[in-house]
């Protein structure tokens, strides 16, 4: 019985919570959350692509 309480009490904190915060404004907040950490690896990549193709013709250039 206390277990069924407890279990009881978790899903009625739970379904609180998701209806004082509504699924959208966390959708959007995750998203840009995520989007951000994803913007600094773009960066990163476009900005040492040119740096990296230009060692790999180097090493090619070597091997020849």
């Amino acid at each position: 019985m206390a277990a069924i309480m407890k279990r009881a009490a978790k899903n009625t904190a739970v379904l609180l919570a998701a209806v004082r915060f509504g699924t959208l404004p966390v959708f959007l907040a995750t998203s840009v959350f995520t989007a951000i950490c994803d913007l600094s690896f773009v960066i990163l990549q476009r900005y040492n692509r040119p740096r990296i193709i230009k060692i790999a013709a180097h090493q090619v250039q070597k091997k020849a």
